[in-house]
């Protein structure tokens, strides 16, 4: 099999599309906040009852809580993006997969159509997600997230699931590392076996 191959910039775009993944998950709780206080106003506004007005202000607070959070979460997501990140060769320790119980409303329309890939079919209203875990001798853990992988490769392009159970422990991976808080934190990852990186 011939390798794809792998560049600083298709790492940059790949932490891009993670950043935009992650931003859109955070916003979507303001926005629902959002409308349902600018309901709850419009009600008080033409019922004059106090009881909603109590409403419009906990919705509000909770907007105003929920933006301010999303907001500094999306700077340092983007503070991230853009800071140097190193690109390392590690080998992989172990693997490991849990489950970890959520609300299926919640997830998002991509992280639905992964478990649909994944799975071959829905799960109910709530489900259990499953939680891979990859552990590296150098970097720690990583934990793959719930999205389509390497989108940007023609022959690569894997699911979660692919993404998971391609690594065997005593593989090497090139493994993308920013440092946040002085904290080395694997973002992304790469199987040697399908990637060459080029400088």
């Amino acid at each position: 099999m011939q390798k794809e191959i792998l560049t600083l910039e298709r790492c940059r775009q790949d932490l891009a599309e993670l950043v935009q993944i992650h931003s859109i998950k955070l916003l979507l709780p303001v926005i629902g906040f959002g409308v349902a206080a600018l309901a709850l106003l419009a009600g008080y506004l033409l019922t004059a009852e106090a009881v909603l007005l109590v409403f419009t202000l906990l919705f509000a607070a909770c907007f105003w809580m929920l933006l301010t959070k999303a907001l500094l979460t999306i700077l340092r997501l983007r503070r991230l993006q853009r800071s140097p990140f190193d690109l390392v060769i590690d080998r992989l320790e172990s693997t490991d997969e849990a489950y970890e119980h959520c609300n299926y409303d919640r997830l998002s329309v991509e992280e639905r159509e992964e478990m649909l890939r994944c799975y071959g079919y829905e799960r109910g209203r709530f489900t259990d997600l499953p939680v891979w875990t990859l552990t590296f001798q150098s970097v720690g853990a990583y934990r793959v997230p719930v999205r389509p992988h390497y989108r940007w490769s023609d022959r690569c392009r894997m699911s979660s699931l692919e993404v998971f159970e391609s690594a065997t422990p005593g593989d090497s991976f090139y493994v993308v590392v920013l440092q946040d808080k002085g904290n080395a934190r694997p973002m992304m990852i790469y199987h040697t076996e399908y990637f060459e990186y080029r400088a």
